[in-house]
């Protein structure tokens, strides 16, 4: 019977460390997802500025352009 429960305790003891070893990876998983998706909102955010500079710069041409046209 002691046996049994010393058996019964090292398959618990070995299901807990394989489940805390899961566990840990997929944390580790997680992190590094979270990572890779701060770097893609920092260069989806970077894009987004440039986009809207290049807007500002296009809205000052055209301005510059009809202001050009008026003059002739």
């Amino acid at each position: 019977m002691i046996r049994d429960w010393f058996r019964s305790r090292a398959a618990l003891i070995r299901r807990l460390d394989a489940a805390d070893r899961l566990l840990e990876e997929a944390r580790e998983e997680a992190a590094k997802e979270a990572s890779a998706s701060g770097r893609a909102r920092g260069t989806i955010l970077r894009q987004a500025e440039t986009i809207r500079t290049l807007e500002a710069r296009l809205d000052l041409l055209q301005r510059a352009n009809m202001a050009r046209d008026r003059v002739r």
